[in-house]
């Protein structure tokens, strides 16, 4: 399929390998790192994590533990996805913890 393969400089094809690619819409993506790095990171780590579904079903604690960051810092990415990233991140729960979803037309996993 020719879908699957990328043209080299030299005229050969060679086959697309993705393996847990993400495909995300670079302009968004961009603004949120530039402008606030630390909530950037939150957002990577949800992203790197989510699953098919674009969800990912986990606590704060968890997300500041594999960051290193407090649980505040985490509070506070959250609390800005909800107010200036809801197009690209939706918030939900599930008992206590905290379900993140993604918006498929913006960033999928190829």
């Amino acid at each position: 399929m020719k879908n699957n393969r990328i043209l080299l400089q030299d005229g050969t094809f060679q086959e697309r390998k993705y393996e847990n690619a993400i495909i995300m819409e670079q302009e968004r993506y961009e603004e949120l790192l530039m402008n606030d790095t630390r909530e950037g990171m939150v957002l990577a780590f949800i992203i790197s994590k989510m699953d098919d579904e674009n969800e990912l079903v986990c606590s704060l604690d968890t997300i500041a533990q594999a960051l290193h960051y407090s649980k505040a810092s985490v509070a506070r990415a959250i609390r800005l996805f909800r107010e200036r990233y809801t197009d690209l991140v939706t918030i939900g729960k599930v008992g206590n913890t905290s379900r993140f979803t993604i918006d498929r037309n913006r960033c999928f996993k190829a």
